[in-house]
């Protein structure tokens, strides 16, 4: 991911003309928010009959999911347009954190990091309806330009993240139904260029502590905290 000025361009930032920023409505595949309603089906327990367009749709992509799994690795990247969409960040849910709703994960996270920080500016309220890349753009660009960076956000982030991921997979069951579907797979958050971001990527090389893909995966395990520094 690119750079705001001299702000390195990871998981948590983005330039607001950069030519790699993905469109959040353009790429997010079509496993949005679907009532838990689907989830009242069971392959083989359901005769056609009784299954909507919508529970069909759940159960082909948690076998695509399956399938991925087979070769030991279920990857996924910033820039999205895949069946794996629903790990990455920008995926588009509800989320209900701290009295408020929103409509990704950077959303959440990058309002708690100005929170925290004490910052009272009205546009705080714009990471709630903010997709991903908006919540990034907003972030990285007029918070930190605003009030420079929050200093210790770097020992706070890893909480966070594992707190508002939680929330993402227990709020939204269809897409806690396709991280089940990795099961067995290691899950990559794989980065499309090597040095942008080792922390929360593969750094491309495999050279990346993958941060975001061992905490979906504890996710998935049920593992009840992620370790403290």
């Amino acid at each position: 991911m690119n750079g705001l000025n001299n702000i390195s361009f990871n998981q948590e930032s983005i330039s607001p003309d950069s030519n790699n920023v993905s469109n959040s409505s353009n790429t997010q595949h079509s496993i949005g928010m679907v009532s838990q309603s689907v989830f009242n089906v069971e392959p083989g327990k359901n005769s056609p009959s009784s299954l909507t367009a919508d529970r069909v749709q759940v159960l082909n992509e948690v076998e695509q999911i399956k399938a991925l799994g087979q070769s030991g690795n279920v990857s996924f990247t910033f820039e999205g347009g895949s069946i794996t969409d629903f790990l990455r960040n920008q995926a588009e849910c509800n989320i209900e954190f701290e009295g408020k709703t929103f409509k990704c994960v950077d959303g959440a996270f990058h309002w708690k990091k100005w929170q925290l920080a004490g910052i009272s500016d009205v546009r705080m309220e714009e990471f709630c309806s903010a997709n991903g890349d908006e919540a990034l753009k907003l972030s990285f660009g007029y918070f930190q330009k605003t009030y420079a960076s929050y200093a210790d956000w770097s020992k706070q982030r890893e909480h966070w993240m594992w707190e508002i991921l939680n929330i993402k997979f227990n709020q939204n069951p269809h897409f806690r139904a396709l991280l089940n579907a990795t099961a067995g797979a290691a899950i990559i958050n794989h980065s499309n260029k090597e040095g942008v971001d080792p922390f929360w990527t593969d750094n491309h090389t495999g050279t990346g502590q993958n941060i975001l893909g061992k905490m979906l995966q504890a996710i998935r395990e049920n593992q009840p905290s992620w370790p403290s520094k």
